[in-house]
């Protein structure tokens, strides 16, 4: 008797291996489960799972600054699969800062609590909403009144011992030059890499997972002032790309101290030769309470224009400063008179510049320039409301972007606020001028602000 076209379908799935009979669903859940070099082997196993498995083997390789981290590292770079899907490294810049048993415990966090915060954070309101920050703020002082955990004595004791194992251990990777070897010999194996990424992408999920025994989570901020946050990871990414011989294209460095630019010579020399092939680079450069010495420094040495002209490729160049308060770091001592003849995005935050100084700046490359994002500048000479108008006879832009605080010390209406300080609340007066800059038409906006009656104290 002839089976039917169903019973056939049924004995032949049923020759197949167990695994091999599950729903393509279900093989694609199996892979969300698997390390990349796991789903690379399980790939070998038919046709059918390695067309699902490739879309599991990332691109993107992710550090943190741990042991495990460095030898997945390792374990990827010297598989034949994976090792040629590698496009970028990305190293979590967060490090456990230094903390003595007090200071410790006082940024513990239950996770309920620190979902309670993130919660509230969520719910935080525009502080031009009086009656609504007010509430707000009332609720996070009653937040921080209460018990931020319910650990106990053994507990914390146990955990403290855990943090200070980690932190040790981070004490030795930073003082061992046998890791920066270890990355130079896992960099020779990607030949695709193209993008390092040295930065702080908030996986705090992927953190805690790492360091939740010692009840820490990344992030959670403290520690000492002093910390040279981020610099021996972006050191390492630096000097393993150089010695590898890999001429990447993108590289950003997010939230990193700004001694990384105060190494010695020899180094430096280094590190300049490694970016020398760049299209794409930003540097978010962190001076907390160093304001002052950084600005002198870079001022005398030269040092961020001669990294940044190290790159005469570059299409992108984004600049910026923590915190986001006006710094006496210069546009002047940051590109000099340099000029990228590709450079098509600029983007600067934090950052003083005269008007004539920006302004020039912009008109060396009106030629190439599409895209300009300008985030809380101080001008120290001349007046906004005459630096619109230049760069909008001066640029032809795609894209206009503005964020932040404008202020000026000729100007005496105050700053110019297209936003209240929060990510989205922005103001009429920030697409008004971002379109007159575009050339789209007159702002009546810039008249009204110029006729506001003088602030005199608005710099304090």
């Amino acid at each position: 008797m002839t089976q039917s076209r169903a019973a056939q379908v049924t004995v032949a799935d049923y020759s197949r291996p167990p695994l091999l009979r599950l729903p393509v669903e279900l093989l694609h859940l199996v892979c969300t489960y698997l390390e990349p070099t796991e789903v690379a082997n399980f790939r070998l196993l038919n046709k059918e799972i390695a067309e699902i498995g490739i879309q599991y083997i990332v691109s993107e390789l992710i550090l943190l600054l741990n042991g495990s981290s460095f030898r997945k590292l390792e374990d990827v770079s010297k598989h034949p699969v994976i090792s040629q899907y590698a496009a970028s490294i990305l190293w979590e810049v967060h490090s456990l800062p230094t903390f003595d048993r007090d200071e410790w415990e006082r940024n513990i966090r239950s996770p309920e609590k620190r979902a309670e915060w993130e919660n509230l954070e969520a719910r935080r309101p525009a502080p031009s909403d009086e009656l609504a920050w007010q509430a707000y703020m009332k609720e996070a002082r009653e937040f921080n009144k209460g018990p931020l955990h319910q650990y106990n004595n053994a507990q914390l004791d146990e955990a403290f011992i855990m943090y200070s194992g980690y932190y040790d251990m981070q004490e030795r990777i930073c003082t061992s030059q046998t890791y920066v070897e270890r990355m130079t010999e896992a960099m020779k194996r990607f030949p695709r890499l193209s993008i390092v990424l040295n930065e702080s992408e908030n996986h705090y999920a992927r953190e805690r997972a790492a360091y939740g025994a010692g009840l820490y989570s990344l992030g959670d901020g403290g520690g000492s002032l002093d910390d040279p946050y981020g610099v021996w990871q972006a050191l390492c990414l630096l000097m393993g790309t150089y010695r590898a011989g890999v001429q990447f294209e993108r590289f950003e460095c997010e939230w990193v101290d700004w001694t990384l630019l105060k190494q010695d010579e020899e180094i430096f020399a280094d590190m300049k030769r490694t970016v020398s092939n760049l299209k794409e680079l930003s540097l978010l450069l962190s001076i907390f309470h160093h304001e002052e010495e950084c600005g002198e420094y870079l001022a005398t040495t030269g040092r961020f224009q001669e990294f940044v002209s190290s790159a005469p490729y570059l299409v992108t160049l984004n600049v910026s400063f923590n915190p986001e308060a006006y710094c006496p770091i210069t546009l002047e001592h940051i590109v000099g008179q340099f000029h990228w003849p590709h450079l098509e995005h600029i983007g600067c935050e934090a950052i003083t510049a005269t008007e004539d100084n920006l302004v020039d700046f912009l008109r060396r490359h009106a030629g190439t320039l599409k895209d300009l994002r300008l985030d809380n500048i101080l001008l120290s000479k001349g007046e906004w409301s005459s630096t619109f108008q230049r760069m909008r006879s001066t640029l032809k832009l795609r894209r206009m972007e503005l964020f932040g605080w404008f202020s000026s010390e000729a100007d005496g209406n105050g700053p110019w606020r297209f936003d209240d300080g929060y990510e989205g609340n922005y103001t009429a007066l920030k697409t008004c001028v971002e379109d007159f800059v575009l050339g789209k038409g007159e702002c009546a906006l810039i008249d009204a602000f110029l006729k506001q009656p003088p602030v005199t104290e608005w710099l304090s």
